[in-house]
């Protein structure tokens, strides 16, 4: 005989050449003295306070001091390829220069009018860098809105970005299965859970700025899922979408089952094409294992 299985139990949340700095000395060998040629600019730099690691390679090498010949030098930076039209005016000039400094150099950014707290912990750091960088090219971006419903465009919105962007889109339910010993059928309907994968199949899924979930269920099987349709919409348009950890993202919403409000959170693996996720109904007789894939639409 077929089980009933209730709305709530159906909804379950390299060495040398890499760590040496080679720099060169010419001489000239007289017959009983040698003498050494002035230092060389880069000499004269590496061996100042103002030697820095600017590229990231946990070295100080040419390299760096080419960086910071072109953070420095106005003439340098404009025979560079970081010479750029950064103010769209079509002239490259003093502005893009300073634009450039100030975009890619901490502590230029940091004693001018742009640095300010923009993470809200009370201190101007490099955490408020990185986040200007991106916030200022968001900005200026056909992305940049009001996501917070303050009737504004500021860096709280754009902190909303960042969490959701990479959600962001339109998906599909796939692969879906429901393993048990025993039958089950959707509380209401006749529907074996086994089965329920074909109406999953027909709803889609948009995710907006917000992480907000929006699904739609064609008419043609609202009829066949009866009273237990509006259950599923509503657990389906209250979702929100969230990264817990670089390889887990968390589903929550909320649902009313038999006028109880139920909160539910679904554990989700990021896959190549989206997310998948396997629970099993611990509770139930039978144990049954339930699995699916929300695959990202291209």
């Amino acid at each position: 005989m077929a089980k009933k299985l209730s709305l709530f139990g159906l909804f379950f949340s390299l060495f040398l050449l890499a760590g040496c700095d080679f720099y060169t000395r010419n001489t000239t060998v007289a017959p009983t003295t040698q003498t050494t040629e002035a230092q060389s600019e880069f000499e004269i730099w590496r061996d100042s306070d103002d030697a820095r690691d600017l590229n990231g390679d946990r070295k100080i090498n040419e390299a760096d001091f080419e960086i910071y010949q072109i953070k420095n030098n106005y003439d340098v930076w404009k025979n560079s390829v970081e010479a750029l039209d950064q103010n769209g005016d079509s002239k490259i000039d003093e502005s893009d220069f300073d634009f450039y400094r100030i975009h890619n150099f901490f502590d230029v950014w940091k004693t001018s009018d742009e640095a300010e707290d923009l993470n809200g912990d009370t201190i101007i750091d490099t955490k408020d860098f990185e986040i200007y960088g991106n916030y200022d090219l968001w900005k200026s971006s056909t992305e940049a809105m009001d996501l917070n419903g303050d009737s504004s465009i500021n860096v709280f919105d754009f902190e909303i970005y960042n969490e959701f962007i990479e959600f962001v889109g339109d998906y599909h339910i796939a692969n879906y299965s429901f393993v048990s010993s025993e039958t089950y059928v959707i509380n209401s309907t006749d529907i074996k859970v086994s089965d329920f994968g074909l109406y999953l199949s027909q709803m889609s899924l948009s995710v907006n700025n917000n992480g907000e979930v929006t699904a739609t269920i064609p008419e043609s099987i609202r009829t066949t899922l009866g009273d237990f349709y509006a259950v599923l919409l509503e657990g389906a348009n209250n979702m929100t979408i969230t990264r817990i950890s670089p390889y887990i993202v968390g589903i929550d919403t909320t649902v009313t089952i038999d006028t109880v409000l139920v909160n539910f959170t679904l554990y989700l693996n990021e896959t190549e094409g989206g997310y998948s996720t396997t629970y099993i109904l611990g509770d139930l007789d039978g144990k049954p294992v339930i699995s699916f894939s929300i695959i990202k639409d291209e």
